[in-house]
């Protein structure tokens, strides 16, 4: 099994909490879901959008030691967030971070 999978599903949870009662989804649509969208490898989505609106998971990692929402201090030095982008065709091994939150497409154009 690759190591990503662990994470993958440790990411998982964390979208399972996000979403909202109007949008909720059960662990295994939730999963299919992501398995769906990490398979996915176009190169454009409808409407010329790019491949991230179609294809792929967007996750934020973070530190274990701190709440996920919140910015670390270098993201605030920064004025910035770094984000992964995984998709099968990648070639992603491993993650950043055990800890962090996967990014709902529902709000996406």
């Amino acid at each position: 099994m690759s190591p990503i999978i662990p994470r993958l599903t440790a990411f998982l949870l964390a979208l399972v909490l996000a979403v909202s009662s109007s949008q909720a989804a059960t662990g295994l649509e939730t999963a299919q879901l992501l398995n769906s969208r990490y398979q996915n490898t176009t190169a454009e989505c409808v409407g010329a959008n790019p491949a991230y609106v179609c294809s792929g998971v967007l996750v934020r990692g973070s530190d274990p030691a701190l709440e996920f929402w919140k910015h670390g201090e270098v993201a605030t030095q920064l004025g910035a967030e770094a984000f992964l982008y995984l998709r099968t065709d990648l070639g992603t091994r491993t993650l950043s971070s055990a800890n962090g939150v996967i990014f709902s497409d529902h709000l996406l154009p």
